[in-house]
């Protein structure tokens, strides 16, 4: 059997599958960590499994922590990209929104270009259905925090943007929050404004070409 250190991954499987007991498993996890005897790939494992075994009991931001560890041991970028939208998801569930922000930009600052793009789906999908579950058990706050964060990331086209802003507008009228609901407002109508602008700029440009015969090369 191939060893990648002094301990070897299928070895580690096989003592984690005979101990029935989480907190025995994590016990076990932990000390192999400690010991120092972990090459990197089996760093990555050891720490996704702990990770594991901490979501598993609901605690999101322990599991997002052993996650963010076994993405910085990870050697395929591949491998490191998709730990780090995972953890994204988990500080989503912990309701740390900027931080889950910044996990999904990390995971594609160095991807490729298709990648980039399917990371960016999988965050506005991840913000919006987190809104969605909040607002089934009307936790106002929650939506406006995560709807705010996203929209000031500046990632969003411009009609899920509106729809955020108009959420964000509802949820904080029903808050009673009367300063941050006007200041939204004023937001949607500073957007608003702009693209009127940049759509009379484009006009004018066009009839510009026009003039100059160059739309008709």
């Amino acid at each position: 059997m191939a060893r990648i250190g002094k301990v070897d991954i299928e070895e580690i499987k096989k003592k984690i599958d005979n101990t029935k007991s989480r907190n025995l498993q994590l016990e076990f996890l932990e000390k192999l960590i400690s010991e120092g005897l972990l090459a990197k790939e089996e760093r990555k494992f050891v720490y996704t499994k702990i990770s594991e075994i901490y979501e598993e009991k609901l605690f999101y931001p322990l599991a997002a922590k052993f996650l963010e560890k076994a993405a910085e041991a990870a050697i395929k970028q591949k491998d490191k990209e998709e730990l780090l939208v995972k953890e994204g998801n988990l500080l989503l569930k912990a309701k740390k929104y900027k931080n889950s922000l910044n996990c999904f930009i990390e995971a594609g600052k160095n991807a490729s270009n298709e990648r980039r793009k399917e990371i960016k789906k999988e965050l506005i999908k991840a913000f919006f259905d987190e809104a969605d579950k909040a607002a089934k058990i009307m936790k106002f706050r929650d939506i406006s925090d995560l709807l705010k964060t996203i929209v000031e990331a500046g990632i969003l086209e411009d009609e899920k943007r509106e729809k955020a802003i108009d959420r964000i507008i509802d949820v904080n009228a029903k808050l009673g929050k009367i300063m941050e609901e006007k200041r939204w407002k004023v937001y949607k109508k500073t957007l608003e404004e702009k693209e009127i602008l940049k759509e009379k700029e484009r006009e004018r440009l066009k009839d510009w070409r026009d003039d100059l015969g160059i739309n008709k090369i």
